[in-house]
Formats: structure tokens, C-alpha cells, sequence
């Protein structure tokens, strides 16, 4: 078995590779992955029947169906892979633009997280769309799986990668981690240098040990306690058909219902028929039926389970809807603000007013009015497939695609232009030389140290270097992520150090001095940020702000 960390250091070593490579080129990977799927799909089956007969008895029904391949879900996860080929590349696209009145070109740039790692459990589909939606935003993927679908997601990898080497690139652009037990989350969550995001994909347990215990930036995904309301002027057909989908369709993924809000003016008559569609005739027809848990209003009009205060925080994930009676719209919002893990919530009504003030005042990703909640999706949405679904506000919320596999960094295109807004000092410069610039000039001699230390004074180290490769190599060791410089004649090596160099204003012939809120045009700032998760670079109001995905529909299930 090969050591976590070693697989780390193996996907760290191709990051730079696989950041340079053209749309034309992870296109062509992304098409023979899907292609090698295809073709090994029945030995991608046989290993998935190993770990489905491991798992009976150990998981419920429910899981098995999460984790059960068929030969429909491979071409399933195969299109998805095409899917995201066909994509825009979302790498160096020009996000925001602005010319300094110096005539600088301050151009925000769309730029590659680096190494992505996935920690999920049960699905192996989960295997093929976070591959793919990685190569795609130029990043590498590093997987691990949970012990219940190993053999499927390796089998799912060893396919991958003989797309990837058909295509002439690493097989190391995609690993997975082979040790499935506690050990590898952890050493995962505590990556810091081999590791740029996180990201959990899971039950409750695993989200929040790594958001409590992650040492590397890290998206919050996954829990859904969603919630539909009913409210007094909804049409009780479309409610019954949304509600019927949102809860049985797939009641094991995370944007299945879960919760039953029901306005006090239509309950008596709106419940009977609830328990009618999602009970009776269920039961009538040969399914499971849906055990209702009700609510101490609630259970004085229709039959059901008495609900308990935990029933209202539970993601049940199978056959079971807990089901409360509220006042209104507002009464609906305050129980979803006190008890929603921000996921997806509906409201079913024929008032514009109310969905407006759901659809404003509810803090979900994804917020539905007149739709089944299930279509919280990254192929619904139209991202391609999914990373999973964040429900925290940095960053990225709701379906993640490639786009929110990216950060972004300021390129800088300067004629020499610098900062002479401070009155130049008498006081003479320290200069700290390496062996090789002590050669050449007076100075005191640098110690490693001192290419790692901020000075705030009159101290300047100095360094020589073979070339730009030999320079993006040091910046890459030594940097703290805020702002860097080429002062050259040559647009190849300009390129070639903006694409390659990780931080968060790049210039080229201009001093790094103008990274700065008002000089980039975002008014004053609030704060320079070296991070890559949300904001990069000086903050604005932009940066100030986060998203949800409104959702207008008909009716529509899923």
C-alpha cells in the first residue's frame, strides 16, 4: 500500500504540468477517460459487486442504491465526463478588467486551485465527475473513497487513468488514496503545501470533522435538510406532485426533502392529502411508504409518528419526512432559518409576494419556487456534472462545477510604471546576497532566513537565478502568495511567469506596489487576502458578497 503522503507528493509534482495545459489538450484526456470507462465497464461492474455484497447487512437498502453501478450509470458517468469537455475552459478567462491611469492593464485572471482532494463515501459516480470537472479546471485530483465502494472507485481510476496516458499526460493527475481507515482523512485535513482545497463530500460526521479539524482550506458540502413549504394559495396538485418527488424519488441524496412545512390555514384539508399520496396509496401500490412524523398540530389531523425536537435537525435520508404546521411565509422562514443546513428549500405558492419574500429572506443555496427540490444538481444547473453542493457562503455555494474549482490572480501588464505617491527616503538599503550576487557586489551575506522574512524595513535579499524556470522555482518555495514581478522584454517568459506563478497580483514590468484596492479600481479595500478560497487579492465590495440559486418553476419534479 503506498502512503498517503507519498501519493500527495506524486499529484504535487504534476500540478505545474497539468496547470499548463491547454483547453485543446485536457479535452482530448477528458474524451479517452470516458472512453476507457466504457470499455472496462465490465470489469468496473464485477468490482462493484464485491463491494456491494460486502455491504449488505452493513449499510441499509437505501446506500446499497447509492453505491450499486449498472451498466446505464457508467454511460451515465462517461456523458457526464463528455459533458464536461464540452464546457468553456474556465482557466485564464479574464474576470474583471481595468487600465490604471498610469496606463497599466489590471486584468483579474480565472487561474487553477492546484492539488483538489475529495474525501466521499458510498457513490462511486462520485470517482468520475470529480476527475473530470479537476483535469478540466486545470487542477489535480486526489481521491478518497470510502471502504464500501474501494474496489468500485479503483477500477473507476485504473480506467481513468488509461485515458490519461492514451492522451500523453501523468497518470498522477488522478490518485486515489489506498488506506481507507480514519488515518488518511486525517493526514489529508493536515496537508498544508501538498494540498490546496479540501473538499468533504458525505454524512454530517465526515463534514464536520473536517471543518473542525482541516489545516487546509476546505468547503463545507453536503448535509440537506430540506425544506418545502406549502403555502395557504398553493395549487394542492403541483404540492402533492413536488412533495411526492422531492421526498421518494431518491430519498438517499442530500436534496431529497426532509421537511414538510404546512400553512395553519390549509393544513386540515392539505395533510388528509399528504398522507393519502406519500401513505395509503404507496402502500396500496406495493412501496414503501413514508413514515410520517408529525407535529403536535399536525397530529390532531392526520394519523403518524409524534415528531421529536431532533426530528426537525435530522437528515434522514430514507423513507421518513418530519411534517410541522406554521403560521404564514414568515412563520415557514424563521423555522427554516432555526433548523436548515442551507442546502435547498421550496415554497409552493401562487403569491408572487411570498415567493419574493421567501426567495430574499430564506439563506439557503438553492431556493425553489414551485419546483421539487431535487433538482439541486450540477447537470440541472448546467454546470456539467458535480464536485457536491457547498452550503457555506465563501467561496463556492450550492452545485460545484469547474468554475468553482478555480481562484483567480491579478495579471499586471506595466511599462515601468511605479509608485511615487510616498516621497523617496535617504535612507540607504541593506542589501542580504546570496553566494553568488556576493560575488558580484558588496552586501551582507544572506542566511536562509532571509528569503522567508518580511522585513517592513530598508532590507532587500537578493538572489541570482539560472532563469524564469529558475525563478518561479524559488518564488514557488518562498512566497507568501501576495504579490510578485518579471521585469522583461520577452512576452514569452512574461507568459510563462504569470501562468506559472501561484500568488495573488502578478506584475509584469510594473512595481508590485500598486496591489492596493483604490489603484485596482475597487474603491478603498478591506484587506489584501493570500488565500485562494473566495477572495484573492485586495477585497472589495465584491468580495463582500456571496450567492444563492433562485429557482423559478411550474411545477416542475424530477
Amino acid at each position: 500500500m503506498i502512503d498517503t503522503v507519498e501519493i500527495l507528493k506524486r499529484a504535487a509534482s504534476v500540478k505545474g504540468i497539468i496547470a499548463g495545459l491547454s483547453a485543446e489538450k485536457k479535452n482530448e484526456a477528458l474524451k479517452k477517460m470516458a472512453e476507457a470507462l466504457v470499455s472496462d465497464k465490465d470489469k468496473i461492474l464485477k468490482e462493484n459487486e464485491k463491494d456491494i455484497e460486502r455491504s449488505r447487512g452493513v449499510i441499509s437498502e437505501v446506500m446499497i442504491d447509492r453505491l450499486r453501478l449498472t451498466p446505464e450509470r457508467i454511460d451515465a458517468m462517461a456523458k457526464g465526463i463528455l459533458d464536461v469537455a464540452a464546457l468553456p475552459d474556465p482557466v485564464g478567462r479574464v474576470i474583471a478588467s481595468h487600465t490604471h491611469q498610469n496606463g497599466m492593464v489590471i486584468e483579474k485572471t480565472a487561474a487553477p486551485m492546484g492539488v483538489v482532494a475529495i474525501i466521499y463515501e458510498s457513490r462511486p459516480n462520485v470517482t468520475s465527475d470529480a476527475a473530470a470537472l479537476a483535469l478540466k479546471s486545470s487542477n489535480v485530483c486526489v481521491l478518497r473513497g470510502g471502504k464500501e465502494a474501494y474496489n468500485s472507485a479503483y477500477a473507476i481510476v485504473e480506467a481513468m487513468r488509461k485515458g490519461l496516458l492514451a492522451a500523453g499526460l501523468p497518470r498522477e493527475a488522478v490518485s486515489l488514496v489506498e488506506d481507507t481507515t480514519r488515518e488518511s482523512a486525517r493526514v489529508l485535513m493536515e496537508a498544508v503545501g501538498l494540498v490546496d482545497l479540501l473538499i468533504p463530500r458525505g454524512g454530517a460526521g465526515l463534514i464536520r470533522a473536517c471543518v473542525e479539524n482541516a489545516r487546509v482550506p476546505c468547503i463545507q458540502t453536503g448535509t440537506g435538510i430540506c425544506h418545502i413549504f406549502v403555502d395557504a394559495s398553493a395549487d394542492f396538485d403541483k404540492a402533492l406532485s413536488i412533495i411526492e418527488n422531492a421526498k421518494t424519488s431518491r430519498p438517499s441524496v442530500c436534496n431529497a426533502e426532509e421537511v414538510l412545512l404546512v400553512h395553519k390555514d390549509i393544513a386540515d384539508k392539505f395533510l388528509p392529502e399528504i398522507k393519502r399520496a406519500l401513505v395509503d396509496r404507496r402502500i396500496e401500490n406495493g412501496k414503501i411508504p413514508v413514515e410520517l412524523r408529525l407535529d403536535s398540530t399536525a397530529a390532531k389531523m392526520i394519523d403518524g409518528t409524534p415528531a421529536t425536537d431532533e426530528d426537525f435537525d435530522t437528515e434522514f435520508l430514507d423513507y421518513i419526512l418530519a411534517v410541522g404546521v406554521v403560521s404564514d411565509v414568515d412563520g415557514a422562514i424563521e423555522h427554516i432559518s432555526r433548523h436548515s443546513t442551507g442546502h435547498s428549500e421550496a415554497i409552493i405558492t401562487e403569491s408572487q409576494e411570498n415567493a419574493d419574500k421567501f426567495t430574499k429572506s430564506v439563506d439557503s443555496a438553492a431556493l425553489y419556487v414551485n419546483a421539487s427540490t431535487r433538482f439541486t444538481d450540477g447537470g440541472e444547473f448546467g454546470l456539467g456534472c458535480e464536485m457536491g453542493i457547498s452550503t457555506q457562503k465563501l467561496h463556492a455555494r450550492g452545485p460545484m462545477g469547474i468554475s468553482e474549482l478555480t481562484t483567480y490572480k491579478y495579471i499586471v501588464h506595466g511599462n515601468g510604471q511605479v509608485d511615487r505617491r510616498i516621497e523617496n527616503g535617504k535612507i540607504p538599503v541593506e542589501l542580504r546576497l546570496d553566494s553568488t550576487a556576493a560575488k558580484m557586489i558588496d552586501g551582507t551575506p544572506a542566511t536562509d532566513e532571509d528569503f522567508d522574512t518580511e522585513f517592513l524595513d530598508y532590507i532587500l535579499a537578493v538572489g541570482v537565478v539560472s532563469d524564469v524556470d529558475g525563478a518561479i522555482e524559488h518564488i514557488s518555495r518562498h512566497s507568501t502568495g501576495h504579490s510578485e514581478a518579471i521585469i522583461t522584454e520577452s512576452q514569452e517568459n512574461a507568459d510563462k511567469f504569470t501562468k506559472s506563478v501561484d500568488s495573488a497580483a502578478l506584475y509584469v514590468n510594473a512595481s508590485t506596489r500598486f496591489t492596493d484596492g483604490g489603484e485596482f479600481g475597487l474603491g478603498c479595500e478591506m484587506g489584501i487576502s493570500t488565500q485562494k478560497l473566495h477572495a484573492r487579492g485586495p477585497m472589495g465590495i465584491s468580495e463582500l458578497t456571496t450567492y444563492k440559486y433562485i429557482v423559478h418553476g411550474n411545477g416542475q419534479v424530477r
